[in-house]
């Protein structure tokens, strides 16, 4: 039940700030993964090689983030992860992984993706489709990110620009019934920052295919 991912990717980006630069480069790029079936019903591993070099790239012409700073290629090992499937509805995931959420998220704009360093449980349960409608959730510690052209593994505080190393907690939920969505989400570094998101999401079928969404 492996299944293989291989995405090859190509970006030109030329763009004249507002400061009178420029930036401008041309990249060839992106990854090959994996993931493994589940052994015993119960256990899975991962692993994705994430990569972007120069076609053309002045040196001049730096900050598309195509490439490393300095106009410079890169290959990196983003993602190697374990999951565990604790019950039927809910897994357990450990190590580098691309995840999806409103403010940790891939940022997938440019050759390869921000990846992170976590551990993350996450559960689903319900279907939308039912009258009970549909229960996700997820919580963990979010420890490091790999920004989208980088090779290397900073502290999530680091990055946001703080002068102490510390990951994220987050936990959030979201519930789902026909066109009705509704979810939530915070996220907590003690002394750096705290961020809650709330969405919810409406929608009115108008006949036929269309529908008129809140």
């Amino acid at each position: 039940d492996t299944e293989w991912d291989v995405n090859l990717r190509s970006y030109y980006l030329s763009r004249d700030k507002y400061d009178d630069t420029e930036s401008e480069a041309c990249a060839l790029g992106g990854w090959a993964g994996f993931k493994t079936g589940y052994f015993r019903e119960w256990f899975s591993f991962g692993a994705t090689l994430y990569g972007s070099g120069p076609l053309y790239a002045p040196d001049e012409k730096d900050g598309t983030l195509l490439l490393k700073p300095g106009q410079v290629g890169y290959l990196v090992l983003g993602e190697a992860y374990g999951e565990a499937l604790l019950s039927e509805d809910v897994r357990l995931t450990l190590g580098a992984k691309r995840f999806e959420t409103p403010f940790i998220n891939s940022n997938d704009s440019r050759m390869t993706p921000n990846t992170f360093l976590a551990g993350v449980a996450q559960g689903v349960h319900g279907d939308p489709k039912t009258s009970r409608g549909e229960w996700r959730w997820g919580a963990g510690y979010f420890d490091k990110i790999k920004e989208r052209n980088s090779d290397e593994f900073v502290s999530l505080s680091d990055d946001a620009g703080a002068s102490i190393k510390r990951g994220v907690y987050a936990a959030g939920v979201n519930y789902t019934r026909g066109d009705l969505v509704v979810g939530g989400i915070n996220y907590w570094a003690s002394n750096v920052i705290n961020i809650f998101y709330t969405e919810a999401r409406y929608a009115v079928p108008i006949g036929g295919n269309a529908k008129f969404k809140f």
